[in-house]
Formats: structure tokens, sequence, C-alpha cells
């Protein structure tokens, strides 16, 4: 399903075919969207605001948006995640839990603990990176995701 921001409209399409198809007219993007599409622009946009764990992570350790751990692991997501067959399901899943994740880590007594052991986690990924062990990588990443998951999301239930 697509993801939309408060300016996309739900509405019916009809394509030059004459076929009715239910679709987003996202006004940032000036465009419609399919439900396949991933997300309108300023959804992406929101959505990037630090609120991820590698964000989150190196927000708090005082380096930039773009500083290289942050640009590494981009470019790994896009080029390599993203593609394989199980890759766009593990990136949903990722944005659908780190939020809260990172809400409950930022609330805890010990969250520069937590931060610096993550931290240490992202350093490990992207000298796996660095060396093309992309599989190694990931497996270190979706390890560091399930850890803290268990932790942060786990305690509520």
């Amino acid at each position: 399903m697509s993801q939309k921001c408060s300016d996309c409209m739900y509405m019916d399409f009809l394509n030059y075919k004459g076929i009715v198809f239910k679709v987003y007219y996202c006004a940032e993007m000036r465009r419609y969207l399919s439900k396949e599409t991933y997300a309108c622009a300023r959804f992406v946009e929101r959505q990037n605001r630090g609120c991820y764990l590698t964000s989150a992570c190196v927000e708090y350790k005082g380096l930039s948006d773009d500083c290289y751990e942050l640009t590494t692991l981009r470019s790994f997501r896009d080029n390599y995640v993203a593609k394989l067959e199980n890759g766009g399901a593990l990136i949903q899943k990722y944005y659908e839990t780190a939020p809260t994740i990172v809400q409950k880590i930022n609330k805890a007594e010990n969250k520069n603990e937590i931060y610096n052991r993550m931290y240490d986690y992202i350093l490990i990924c992207v000298e796996q990176i660095e060396k093309e062990n992309y599989e190694n990588a990931l497996d270190l990443y979706k390890n560091m995701v399930e850890k803290f998951s268990e932790k942060f999301l786990k305690e509520n239930i």
C-alpha cells in the first residue's frame, strides 16, 4: 500500500484505455501514485528526520546527516538490500519498527550506553561493506535491529 502525506488525495484515475484505477494524487509531487508506489516525496522527507536507528545514533554521537557512516549505509540499502528478493519487505519492516525503538531508546536512562553499543555495530557493518562482504553486513545489521526490537518492542507485551 502506498504511504502518503496529508496532501495526498485518494481518487479514481481514468487512464487512456478507459480503465479506472484507485490512486493517490500527491499535491507536493504533482503526480499520481499507484498503490504499488512506495511513497510520495513529502512522506519520505517526513520519515527521514532522524527517526531511524542509524540516523538517531549518529545524531546522538554528534555526526552530521551526511556523515560517512550514514552515507555508506544508505547506499548499501539502496544498491544492495533493496535489490534482494526480500529486500523491500526487510526495508519496510525496518521502517515500521525503527521509529518506535528510537522513541523508547530516547526515554531509557542508559541511552548513552545503548547508542554507543549501536554505533559499534554500525562501524562493523560499514567495515564489512567497505570489504564488499555485503551478506555479513546485512546479517550484522539485521542482528542489531533484532536485538533492539526484542528489548524495546516486547517490553510492553
